[in-house]
């Protein structure tokens, strides 16, 4: 009985250590995201107001 306590702490154990890789992998994915998100946005206005100019 004590076997299987110590092999359920220990898959405990690593489930764990995996969730949190995954969410310190998921934070860093979260935050090149956003810097992506804020460069299409600055190509996009620069597109726009070139856009813009051509017209008129």
């Amino acid at each position: 009985m004590e076997a299987l306590l110590i092999i359920n702490s220990i898959l405990v154990a690593v489930c764990l250590y995996f969730v949190k890789d995954f969410h310190s992998d998921f934070k860093e994915m979260t935050r090149k995201v956003g810097r992506l998100d804020g460069q299409v946005r600055d190509i996009h206005y620069k597109l726009n107001a070139r856009n813009r100019v051509k017209q008129k």
